[in-house]
């Protein structure tokens, strides 16, 4: 058996690829077309079961060569997909949601369509939270109505539905999951929480949109990635899991505890809200939980101090000073 993990050389891609040298496939095959977010150099590609191919997913010819390598160099063995590759930062997509409607959309239906061709054994579609929309109160299952509120939710929203489409048309065995928000060593900058820890170990000030009180549920990356293995390998045919901790903090309590870890002078700066902001996501991720006995193993706050520590030790390095360099450039600063 093989995997292709497409957006393997992103911040959750790269943390799939390597817990998935464990689990005894004969190769992994990366597809990623290497935007300003990927960072192969997170990636094991030393170990001989581990390639890296250049491939836009929504580029119908590169993925047409991609397939064939992959079916010529393996031709008798299952291929399992883990679709990650997306474009993903809300704030991109209220500038212009044109890229996100072509990778995230186009280009999981062109992957749909290749997966059936090539006999995939399983595909897993890796969505997210945010197509449930802002919940006042409780928290969304798996059948609640979609209700996105940005281009980025919006198009995986989409994507969710061509998933279901191809299943229900095409047979293709299909799951869908729907996380909450990661967090995690080698986590691109622009995303909320490396930023304000960088800003605050600078001793910057930390904006936050409007008056802080959205509420965001988090999760440790490996937790995420552990819950993607699990749900491939025993998730129900057909089914979406939501992957959730309930571990869920105001972003103002989240700037406060950076704060207080960091002993840092920083303080918070409220900014103009941004368009469409929901005000609180919340998950329940039973079905999970109790069909696949999933438990989240490490909480936000008792992993805030090492990833603080991890931050700055890293803040002399030209890579991670670089792309801090390319996230503040986003923000105009």
């Amino acid at each position: 058996m093989i995997a292709i993990v497409t957006g393997g050389a992103g911040f959750i891609g790269s943390e799939l690829v390597k817990s998935l040298l464990f689990g005894g496939l004969n190769h992994i095959y990366i597809f990623d077309s290497l935007t300003y977010a990927s960072q192969p150099e997170n990636l094991p590609l030393e170990n001989t079961r581990v390639t890296l191919m250049r491939v836009d997913i929504a580029n119908k010819n590169e993925m047409k060569d991609a397939w064939s390598v992959i079916r010529s160099a393996f031709e008798d063995d299952e291929i399992l997909v883990y679709n990650l590759a997306a474009e993903s930062h809300v704030d991109r997509s209220i500038q212009s949601g044109e890229l996100f409607f072509r990778t995230n959309v186009l280009g999981t239906q062109l992957l749909l369509e290749y997966a059936s061709r090539y006999g995939v054994k399983r595909f897993l579609h890796v969505s997210t939270d945010e197509v449930y929309g802002s919940l006042e109160v409780g928290e969304a299952y798996e059948d609640f109505p979609l209700k996105p509120s940005s281009a980025y939710s919006a198009s995986k929203a989409a994507s969710d539905l061509a998933v279901i489409a191809h299943h229900i048309t095409h047979g293709l065995d299909t799951v869908i999951t729907r996380c909450v928000n990661n967090f995690g060593l080698n986590q691109f900058p622009e995303k909320l929480l490396p930023r304000i820890i960088n800003r605050c170990l600078r001793g910057e000030s930390l904006p936050i949109y409007g008056d802080g009180k959205n509420v965001r549920e988090w999760i440790h990356v490996s937790d995420h990635t552990n819950a993607l293995t699990e749900i491939m390998m025993k998730g129900v045919r057909g089914s979406i899991y939501n992957i959730g901790t309930g571990d869920r903090l105001s972003n103002l309590e989240l700037a406060n505890a950076v704060i207080d870890l960091s002993n840092s002078n920083s303080s918070v700066e409220f900014v103009e809200d941004r368009k469409g902001h929901d005000s609180r996501y919340a998950v329940n991720s039973a079905r999970l939980r109790t069909e696949l006995n999933w438990v989240p193993q490490k909480s936000l706050l008792s992993e805030l101090d090492a990833y603080i520590s991890h931050i700055k030790t890293r803040m002399q390095d030209p890579r991670a000073i670089e792309l801090q360099r390319q996230a503040e450039i986003f923000y105009g600063k």
